[in-house]
């Protein structure tokens, strides 16, 4: 048996006692936590790889059709612009990362090959 001391260098207290002796169950519930979350990472990480190896859009078409819609783009243009960015991601990335303001331009330089 061990014997454990307190702070104070006297023997621990039943509190300590009670401590210890719980401590087992709240470790393998604290270690089958963590091993979920670890879990979870891990699909996380492989969704990612996986959107990469694909190089997925970041965004869904719905959700393009609509920035573009949104930027004041002409409705006739609409299908050419759509169709340009989600064939590259890159494009796609550029305008998702400009200013709002700048939008349509960057849209128009990059599709069309003008700022017009």
């Amino acid at each position: 048996m061990v014997t454990l001391y307190g702070p104070n260098g006297d023997e621990s207290s039943d509190l300590l006692l009670e401590i210890i002796l719980f401590c087992p169950n709240e470790m393998i519930e604290m270690k089958e936590s963590m091993n979920m979350v670890a879990e979870a990472l891990r699909e996380g990480n492989e969704i990612m790889r996986e959107r990469q190896k694909y190089d997925l859009p970041p965004i869904s078409g719905e959700e393009t059709w609509n920035l573009i819609e949104g930027c004041g783009c002409e409705a006739a243009s609409l299908p050419e612009i759509y169709c340009a960015v989600m064939n590259d991601v890159n494009k796609l990335r550029m305008i998702l990362q400009c200013p709002l303001e700048a939008r349509k331009a960057v849209i128009m330089q990059l599709v069309f090959g003008s700022s017009n």
